[in-house]
């Protein structure tokens, strides 16, 4: 494949990289955690993309202005596409929503609020998520009380928070506009 056909496609290459290390390192790193799992394969994606526009550059001897503006093309594309992806993997994070309608779905004469109330515990599913957030050093549990941790999640939440400022003019979804 000529390395032009490569550059056109570094997005793509990128987010193959991106799913495969993402993947290889959820079932062969030791336990790290999903988040972390996700961070790398995005971070190894992304040097994917990196390195056949900067490859692609120096083999055409492009104008320095021109290779800016493909990698920064190139960037925006994979950004979006990692994007993608996360969102695609947090869907079976929210697992929980999808499982609830298909048990619902299969239930012919539906189901009462206790009776999903005993198939899912509030309180042992918010036990669980605490322990999970603790093992991924995103808590910390200090004489009984909780304290953020290295969390990279709350780094996430904040940009998400400007972006929805930057882009929708409000801080959630259920604020009004400013």
């Amino acid at each position: 494949m000529p390395l032009f056909h490569i550059h056109i496609l570094s997005p793509l290459f990128g987010l193959l990289t991106n799913v495969v290390v993402q993947l290889s390192r959820c079932r062969h790193g030791n336990n790290r955690g999903l988040l972390r799992s996700v961070f790398e394969g995005f971070v190894s994606g992304y040097a994917t993309v990196l390195a056949i526009e900067v490859a692609y550059c120096v083999s055409t001897k492009g104008d320095l202005v021109e290779c800016v503006g493909q990698i920064t093309l190139s960037t925006i594309t994979y950004v979006a596409l990692g994007y993608g992806y996360f969102h695609f993997i947090n869907l079976g994070e929210t697992a929980r929503r999808v499982r609830i309608l298909r048990e619902l779905w299969e239930s012919q004469d539906g189901l009462s609020v206790d009776e999903l109330l005993m198939r899912y515990s509030a309180s042992e599913i918010f036990g669980i998520r605490l322990q999970r957030m603790i093992n991924n050093e995103q808590l910390e549990l200090r004489n009984g009380r909780y304290y953020i941790g290295k969390s990279v999640m709350l780094y996430m939440a904040k940009a998400m928070v400007m972006m929805k400022l930057i882009l929708l003019k409000k801080r959630g979804e259920f604020e009004q506009q400013l």
